[in-house]
């Protein structure tokens, strides 16, 4: 299905490169851009017998004038933009900021964020329409000046649904003539899963959308997958590292940490990830 409908969420006025990198997708695909400036405010998970309810309502209103100047500050810098983008404000309690997150982003066929760093409010974001939404999420590190993805795009493949998923949801933004490399990490060969030669099922069915497709079997070498889809996206000058999101069991993930995890802390390329 084409993309016809971006939305960026938007949580300060640092996210301004990811605004304009999402209207310059949206200008190549002839898509609406359409901005969602989310004020995260606090709920009563943050009040107790000391704090009155004065302070509280004073909180919320610095929260919320903070917020209406950082979007002024969006909205000036959007009108210099090539494509035109919708700016509106919205709100959020923190404890269900994830959840108004996917709300907004079932009403897209595509989110975009800022890439979240460790702790910021950003990542309930990220993970809310991760998995609150059903659609695909794509991440821009801060400060992002590159051209729109999908040239040389780097799908990181571990034969699984979430990573059929993901691939699947990034083929509208594939440029026709462009270059695609399948990545498969420490990948064994079997009857199921990566079946005989891993990799090579996925390329053969991604040539019959008419992409010029390579794979690479890349060994961990005790990287781990994350810092080996990290080093060959860097290698081959990607532009957009595809794959799916949290793979095994969330528990696990944050106990453990895991690819979704450590690439959506570090990684200096564009994201796709569904799940």
């Amino acid at each position: 299905m084409a993309i016809r409908d971006i939305l960026v969420l938007l949580t300060s006025k640092r996210d301004k490169s990811t605004l304009e990198a999402a209207s310059n997708l949206a200008q190549r695909l002839g898509a609406r851009a359409r901005g969602v400036f989310l004020t995260v405010i606090p709920d009563n998970t943050f009040s107790d017998a000391a704090l009155s309810a004065r302070f509280a309502a004073e909180i919320i209103a610095q929260a919320r004038e903070g917020a209406a100047q950082e979007l002024s500050a969006l909205r000036r810098a959007a009108e210099r933009f090539a494509h035109p983008v919708e700016l509106t404000a919205a709100e959020a309690f923190y404890g269900a900021a994830g959840e108004t997150a996917a709300m907004h982003g079932r009403h897209a066929d595509l989110v975009v964020l800022t890439r979240p760093t460790s702790g910021d409010e950003r990542r309930a974001l990220f993970e809310g329409v991760l998995f609150g939404s059903g659609r695909p999420v794509l991440l821009f590190p801060e400060g992002w000046k590159g051209a729109a993805p999908g040239a040389n795009v780097l799908v990181g493949w571990n034969a699984s649904k979430e990573a059929s998923r993901a691939l699947h949801d990034a083929l509208p933004l594939m440029t026709e003539g462009g270059k695609v490399t399948i990545a498969t990490v420490d990948a064994k060969p079997g009857m199921f899963g990566h079946g005989d030669a891993p990799g090579a099922d996925i390329a053969a069915h991604l040539a019959h959308h008419g992409l010029k497709v390579e794979v690479r079997n890349l060994d961990g070498m005790g990287r781990g997958a994350s810092g080996a889809l990290s080093e060959e996206a860097t290698s081959l000058g990607a532009d957009l590292l595809v794959l799916g999101g949290y793979g095994h069991a969330r528990l696990a993930q944050v106990v453990f940490g895991g690819v979704t995890r450590d690439l959506t802390a570090a990684a200096d390329t564009p994201l796709l990830l569904s799940h």
